[in-house]
């Protein structure tokens, strides 16, 4: 609906014209940063607006000040840089870099999401070593996990959690790890001949999420389906199979071509009528956790790739980019016989 104003002076009455919001997502102003740095500009990320969440680069054209010190060597200079000074038991909040909130500071999850792999049910482990920030979580059914890692200026050593939920903060130890959790680590993963994978983004991502959410079944199946010749696969078909029933009805079909499926001929030991089921409700949990309910809904700059085969069902991975320019890897695996 448009908007107008009257002028005080004769009366007259025009238009308003919305002004557009100026910037854009976090991950592709950050490029931009970069191929100005690669430049040899002294650039950096600035936000443009709170409520849409936009970015943008900015670059500075105000000359470098004649140095008036000796300069350090390059290798203690970068040990200085990389290592936050912290004290055993300081709290580290790292809820913005596992997508818990959004860069306003509000929650990125529900209750019942945030139960899955932010709770006391849990079980957390969180690891620095080298300039890695490793952090692996259980759900309480052992279901399924989630681990991420990033860049951190933290020096070696552990993090556990002593507040979860919205208010999840982590405790800095040289040495302390949780009991039980010592033997904690992501199972070892060999996707050769025998997996396939499909990558989503963009809308395609965006349908599979919807679809996902508003289907009732309890199963989600991704079935093979050959092309003519029997030896190539050309569709990826995911479908939801209700618990005890025949019927499964597809919610999402991906051609191989368009998707960029690393597998275009049927895996070894398979056949085009092979099928991966796994838990609905467990999948969406899990990619949830790894995009955060706002890359979910709307993930416009995001890319997910997910990787499958029969004795271990499903792996799926992005990256993004976090609130302070660290790269941020995720994982996630959704597997019923899960120890």
């Amino acid at each position: 609906m448009t908007e107008f104003r009257r002028r005080k002076d004769d009366g007259r009455v025009f238009p308003i014209q919305k002004r557009k919001p100026y910037g854009i997502s976090r991950q592709l102003a950050y490029e931009d940063v970069q191929a100005f740095r690669k430049e040899g500009k002294k650039a950096r990320l600035i936000k443009t607006n709170n409520k849409l969440d936009l970015y943008a680069p900015y670059v500075s054209d105000i000359p470098d000040a004649p140095e008036t010190h000796t300069k350090m060597e390059p290798e203690k200079e970068e040990k200085i840089s990389s290592s936050r000074k912290v004290t055993e038991g300081q709290r580290i909040d790292l809820r913005e870099q596992l997508a818990l909130v959004s860069g306003n500071g509000k929650s990125n999850m529900n209750n019942a999401e945030l139960k899955e792999y932010f709770s006391n049910d849990s079980r957390i482990k969180a690891t620095i070593k080298d300039g890695k920030l490793t952090f692996l979580s259980v759900d309480p059914a052992h279901i399924s996990m989630i681990m991420e890692t990033m860049d951190t200026d933290l020096p070696d050593g552990f993090l556990y959690p002593v507040t979860y939920g919205k208010d999840f903060e982590m405790e800095w130890s040289k040495s302390q790890i949780p009991e039980g959790n010592v033997k904690l680590r992501w199972p070892e993963l060999n996707f050769n001949s025998d997996s396939w994978s499909v990558r989503l983004e963009g809308e395609s991502l965006k349908k599979f999420m919807k679809d996902l959410r508003s289907i009732d079944g309890d199963a989600v199946r991704f079935n093979l389906i050959g092309g003519t010749d029997k030896s190539s696969v050309q569709i990826c078909r995911m479908e939801v199979q209700d618990v005890g029933k025949d019927k499964a009805v597809p919610i999402a079909t991906f051609n191989a071509s368009s998707n960029r499926m690393e597998n275009k001929d049927v895996p070894d030991g398979w056949d085009t009528s092979d099928r991966v089921s796994m838990p609905r409700e467990y999948l969406q949990k899990t990619i949830i956790a790894m995009l955060g309910r706002k890359g979910s809904l709307n993930p416009s700059d995001q890319v997910l790739t997910m990787q499958l085969k029969r004795d271990y069902p499903l792996v799926a991975s992005t990256r993004r980019i976090g609130p302070n320019g660290e790269h941020i890897e995720i994982q996630g695996a959704v597997a019923p016989r899960m120890e």
